[in-house]
């Protein structure tokens, strides 16, 4: 199997090979479609040198890993990590490969990164599930030294059961208020809509806005802000709306929209990606209601499955118990700069253990 870095050209000429590959995953992952990778590289090119690797038998493309190296500090060195894992926050990180495909291809970029094909001092793939291709090759045999720890939780909503049948696992008095709340904001005008596709722009933009009004009331730091994270999210959801993932919701009264839902469709799942709400129309329960009606959607277009993401912020358990490890994989390099790295940042992981237990104590 040959090997070969590609540049955002080449990926751009290969995006139907890759689209193929992305939907003959064992899981197929929104951040691992083009949608968000390509638009990714054009906004964040002058933080990253992209090393998107590519997997080939004669012309044919078997695998597709879009890395990147950064250097994030003296010490870390240089870290080669998923595109867009960091601004993104990426969820279910893999490679881009047929199943059956997947294992060789890993194989390969083990040897390849083994040797002297990247330099690198640390390998950071975050996060990652027990059923990727990537966990299988990590935790079998690969001639890197991996450390894995559990990282996060993702809940999860099965959706083959219909939506009464989803319903029916709350109680009925739940049930009565979920209704309520619903029948209250109609009654104020507020309707559950979908982003018009000429207005994608504009409703990023509103989501954006909203999202802050929200963490600012709850005094949170958000990281969904700024210009160039707006950017990139404007150029994604066009991309996304072309390819019929894009989940952009609102609920709206005339020009007057209070709650934004912006989630991403693939493989017949539904991931919620973001959220914002009006905070002044918290009385009436605007997040409750928009959560509701889009579950309520994913159940009418047949999806098998909603998923939060990474968090378990206490919101999403008023939904479901269900929930998924998701995992974080690291490799250091056999080096001066590697061990330091390595070093560091097991002394890093100490430090917020400590704390964390000082904390608790007090």
């Amino acid at each position: 199997m040959e090997i070969r870095i590609l540049d955002i050209n080449e990926i751009e000429a290969r995006e139907t090979e890759w689209e193929k590959l992305l939907l003959s995953m064992k899981t197929p992952s929104p951040f691992c479609s083009l949608d968000l990778i390509l638009p990714w590289m054009r906004h964040f090119k002058d933080e990253y040198s992209p090393q998107c690797v590519g997997f080939f038998e004669g012309d044919a493309a078997k695998g597709f890993m879009p890395l990147a190296i950064s250097n994030r500090s003296l010490v870390e060195g240089r870290v080669l990590t998923f595109c867009g894992s960091t601004e993104l926050y990426s969820d279910y990180l893999d490679i881009v490969s047929a199943e059956g495909d997947s294992a060789r291809c890993l194989s390969a970029l083990w040897d390849f990164l083994s040797g002297e094909g990247l330099s690198w001092d640390l390998i950071d793939l975050s996060l990652i599930s027990k059923e990727s291709g990537l966990m299988s090759q990590i935790t079998g045999s690969s001639p890197l030294e991996w450390e894995l720890k559990e990282k996060s939780t993702a809940p999860f909503i099965d959706l083959t059961q219909g939506f009464e049948g989803f319903l029916s696992g709350f109680n009925g008095k739940h049930r009565y208020t979920l209704r309520k709340k619903v029948n209250k904001l109609a009654e104020q005008g507020f309707s559950f809509n979908t982003c018009a596709e000429e207005l994608i722009p504009e409703g990023i933009e509103s989501l954006f806005k909203l999202h802050a009004l929200r963490a600012t009331s709850k005094g949170i730091e958000s990281t969904f802000c700024g210009d160039k994270l707006l950017a990139f999210h404007k150029d994604a959801a066009r991309r996304l709306s072309s390819s019929g993932r894009l989940w952009l919701r609102f609920l709206e009264k005339e020009d007057k929209r209070i709650g934004a839902f912006y989630g991403f469709e693939l493989g017949g799942k539904l991931f919620y990606y973001q959220f914002g709400i009006d905070p002044e129309w918290e009385p009436f329960s605007p997040g409750t209601v928009l959560m509701y009606k889009v579950i309520e959607e994913a159940f009418t277009k047949g999806l098998t499955e909603f998923d939060f993401l990474r968090g378990n912020e206490s919101y999403k358990y008023g939904w479901t118990k269900a929930e998924r490890p998701l995992f974080e994989a690291r490799a250091y390099r056999r080096s001066l700069r590697g061990n330091l790295s390595k070093t560091v940042s097991h002394s890093r992981d100490f430090l917020k253990k400590r704390l964390k237990r000082l904390a608790g104590q007090e």
